[in-house]
């Protein structure tokens, strides 16, 4: 009989899935990052008694189904990555109070959908059979996602003594101090120093897109972008340590966009936008740009501009 009723949960699982809203238009049968919306979706199944209590029964089996979307979920958020050689198993495994923080985010998650099939059983007994979809933010920045329990701020990323596979020698991309104008001094210099394409040189720059153009990057909450060095060494433009502590804490270092459409239309980078073209994708996962595209940052992060120490960069597929 137990067998008899599993199995009909499951196709009724099947034929009418549950999926979290927003998470696009792909069957979450199992955990999901969603690294353009900003958080992770986990469905879970469970079934109830068939007693003569249904909202007993009914509360039983979204038990269930809950406890079986939180261990999708926890699945699904350990394999996160964090940068080129590190996912979130690991920084559990090293730190329990990482592993108790991530654990306590994931039982807290936000229930997006449930819902309940009740199933007709040999005995014609009523039997619930129950789907729980569950969401967590990868940061405040996350469609939705206001709340500060996110995995970024569980995971504690604005320590900087965290590994982010950043190349040691850093490229010259600090903003300047604007000059200060006397009487008898030349006029202050403009925003931008050299004439750049696509942007207004007589305002700052307000964020940096880089584009992929179709080459496969395996997307991670803090990439590192580099170019090559006269010494053809890799040099880190831009990276996690390039940003303010505060910043990362509640936004993360970088956004996702699977289109220069969507990229343009992310309000936190502005519309001042600086276009940067990936030169290639290291072997190590390391987004490199070249020189000319790495004087273009260093050029309009001067003057107090600092867009990358407030993360507004948007990595795009496309």
């Amino acid at each position: 009989m137990k067998l008899r009723i599993l199995c009909l949960m499951m196709a009724l699982c099947l034929a009418a899935p549950a999926t979290a809203p927003d998470a696009g238009a792909q069957e979450d049968y199992v955990g999901r990052i969603d690294w353009v919306e900003g958080f992770i979706t986990a469905v879970g199944h469970g079934a109830g008694r068939g007693s003569n209590n249904p909202a007993q029964d009914r509360a039983l089996a979204l038990r269930a189904a809950k406890t079986d979307a939180q261990r999708v979920l926890l699945e699904t958020v350990k394999g996160v990555r964090i940068d080129s050689e590190t996912r979130v198993d690991m920084m559990m495994v090293s730190a329990d109070v990482i592993n108790a923080r991530v654990e306590g985010i994931v039982k807290g998650a936000q229930i997006v959908k449930q819902d309940i099939q009740w199933v007709t059983g040999d005995d014609n007994k009523k039997y619930p059979a129950a789907t729980v979809a569950l969401r967590l933010c990868l940061s405040s920045a996350g469609s939705g996602c206001k709340s500060a329990k996110s995995l970024i701020n569980a995971l504690n990323l604005d320590d900087k003594k965290l590994p982010d596979n950043a190349p040691p020698q850093q490229f010259p991309t600090a903003p300047e101090p604007a000059p200060v104008a006397t009487p008898t001094s030349a006029p202050a210099p403009p925003v931008q120093a050299a004439v750049i394409p696509g942007i207004d040189p007589t305002k700052p720059v307000t964020g940096v897109i880089i584009n992929l153009e179709g080459r496969f990057f395996e997307r991670e909450v803090m990439p590192v972008v580099v170019t090559v060095g006269e010494d053809q060494k890799f040099m880190t433009v831009y990276s996690a340590k390039r940003v303010k502590p505060q910043i990362i804490r509640t936004y993360g270092v970088v956004r996702y966009a699977d289109s220069m459409d969507h990229a343009r239309k992310i309000a936190y980078v502005g519309d001042n936008i600086l276009i940067i073209p990936a030169a290639k994708i290291s072997d190590d996962n390391l987004i490199v740009i070249g020189a000319d595209a790495a004087k273009k940052i260093r050029e309009t992060v001067r003057y107090n501009n600092d867009y990358l120490g407030d993360a507004k960069v948007v990595i795009c597929s496309n």
